[in-house]
């Protein structure tokens, strides 16, 4: 953070680490994805998965494409993340 504050449900996480701050549930999808994505290469639907996967809350050893195409579908309507199609 450059300048403000950053609170949750009251209380302020603006000091508190990006772990605990991804342990809250708030995540950062850049504007320019072009510039700033973790794996460009991927689609949308795979990048929203990448925490997911990597937290182990989509399974360890099988991962299905269905279930993260169905999670990216409900963050990309929940957060209303304009100009994102899953296969992009």
């Amino acid at each position: 953070m450059d300048s403000g504050s950053l609170q949750l449900d009251g209380f302020s996480i603006s000091h508190s680490s990006v772990s605990q701050r991804r342990a809250y549930g708030l995540r950062y999808i850049p504007a320019d994805r072009a510039a700033n994505a973790l794996a460009l290469e991927l689609p949308v639907s795979d990048n929203l998965a990448l925490t997911k996967v990597a937290s182990g809350r989509k399974g360890r050893f099988w991962i299905s494409p269905k279930g993260l195409s169905q999670d990216a579908k409900n963050a990309i309507t929940d957060h209303r993340i304009t100009g994102a199609s899953l296969m992009e």
